[in-house]
């Protein structure tokens, strides 16, 4: 592969082509990385219509197939980590290259994509289809910056996914006591976190202790650093998932009471919440140790209890609740949580950019694209508020 060094006040990338050193700079490092991007995808080559010290100078637009150009459109992303560029590549393998990856990029119409999208989107979750059309469309808009096409194919078929929303379950707080009384004592503490502060997986269970303010009025918490993995699934700590995500939250007492003897006598760089040896607890351990096992005793009955569940599969119950009078119906996942938890604050009446905040969202839309479909809970209180007005 290609690679990225600092010379100076400038970015240089440096390859090897037939064997033969090769290089080319860069005053912006963001401009180095996408270079190295289109090397990679062009098999450690100078890209098609590149020419060296002037950049791309492109008098005959080359043909691309869709498979062709999304790779190299996926590699030159300069905003997106290894692991991210990993899983944009297979997602696009998996879901689109068979059906259109031959056609030649410019070919492509949006009767096609539409089709495509309209086939895609049976039996599949709105977020994966909202995920994988949205990567689709950048690759497209990659395209249109680069002169292949003039238009994008995907953005008159695109808005038949922003209406939808993420499949998401909420407990109501009864629900979440019951719930979180079927949880082993030692991993109670992250399971009321996780609904209290709204905090994602990776980025709770990075916590260290000198992000810990348990003595500020009110106690609170920094977030600064998430678990993420890397192109070969291998974890290591990274920042959040936005700029936003690097955040300062508040905690009530009932979690920092349950926090508080969990860094007791730690130093400030150890994991508050870890396994018994101090490491990073895997989100499948504690799915398949605590929270299949506490779902499980909810939504089945003792009668059918001992039935096979079959297999979990990606956070996902290949059985159903039996139903029986006394059972929960609802099957949330661990990620729930964090929707539960902003339900409770949109019933509250808490601010949406409070919540945003909160949440770490990289802006105000997000938060209204994920969750908007639940301020009709606010509906009594807004018309409570207007009630009289007219004297």
């Amino acid at each position: 592969m290609a690679s990225v060094r600092k010379r100076g006040g400038n970015w240089q990338v440096r390859w090897r082509e037939d064997g033969i050193a090769r290089s080319e700079t860069f005053a912006k490092h963001d401009d180095a990385i996408q270079f190295r991007g289109h090397v990679d995808a062009a098999g450690q080559r100078l890209p098609q219509g590149y020419l060296p010290g002037r950049g791309f100078v492109i008098t005959d637009t080359p043909t691309y197939t869709l498979d062709e150009w999304a790779k190299r459109s996926i590699a030159a992303r300069a905003s997106a980590n290894a692991r991210t560029r990993a899983d944009y590549l297979r997602d696009y393998t998996n879901h689109v290259s068979s059906v259109l990856g031959d056609q030649a990029v410019a070919a492509i119409t949006p009767q096609m994509c539409g089709s495509w999208l309209t086939d895609f989107t049976e039996q599949r979750s709105a977020k994966t289809v909202r995920n994988v059309a949205g990567m689709l469309a950048t690759i497209f808009n990659d395209a249109v910056a680069n002169k292949l096409i003039e238009t994008n194919p995907m953005h008159s078929v695109g808005r038949r996914t922003t209406g939808s929303h993420e499949e998401m379950c909420f407990l109501t707080r009864d629900e979440f006591a019951v719930l979180l009384a079927r949880i082993d004592p030692e991993f109670r503490p992250l399971t009321l976190t996780l609904v209290t502060t709204g905090l994602r997986w990776g980025e709770a269970t990075a916590l260290t202790v000198d992000c810990v303010h348990l003595e500020a009025k009110p106690p609170s918490l920094r977030v600064t650093r998430a678990w993420k993995k890397d192109a070969d699934n291998q974890p290591y700590v990274g920042t959040p998932k936005t700029e936003r995500g690097i955040r300062t939250i508040s905690l009530d007492a009932d979690t920092a009471a349950a926090i508080a003897p969990l860094i007791e006598g730690k130093s400030g760089n150890d994991l508050v919440f870890s396994t018994a040896d101090g490491g990073r607890i895997p989100s499948q351990t504690y799915y398949s140790a605590q929270w299949m096992p506490a779902i499980s005793e909810l939504t089945r009955c003792e009668d059918h209890r001992g039935e096979r569940l079959g297999r979990a599969n990606n956070y996902r119950f290949d059985w159903e609740p039996c139903g029986c009078p006394g059972t929960m119906t609802k099957r949330p996942r661990p990620h729930d949580l964090r929707h539960t938890h902003v339900s409770w604050l949109i019933a509250a009446g808490v601010p949406i950019p409070a919540i945003q905040k909160r949440l770490g969202h990289a802006s105000v839309r997000t938060t209204i694209d994920v969750y908007g479909h639940l301020m009709s809970e606010l509906d009594d209180a807004i018309l409570a508020a207007m009630e009289g007005a007219a004297g």
